[in-house]
């Protein structure tokens, strides 16, 4: 259990990271340029939460 610690906070980084980059570049109006760094933040975020529930199970 305490190995995906480790995990969650390289994702939470990455996660982190990803959200920067699309704000410091400000490009809204290019969705599809970035609707793959979205898909990728809502699936870690997905990730994140099944990992948590699973650790507090």
């Amino acid at each position: 259990m305490k190995k995906n610690i480790g995990l969650v906070m390289i994702i939470f980084i990455l996660l982190i990271y990803t959200v920067y980059k699309v704000i410091s570049q400000g490009n809204y109006l290019n969705i599809t340029k970035h609707s793959l760094n979205y898909v990728v933040i809502i699936s870690s975020l997905i990730y994140l939460i099944s990992i948590i529930k699973r650790n507090n199970v």
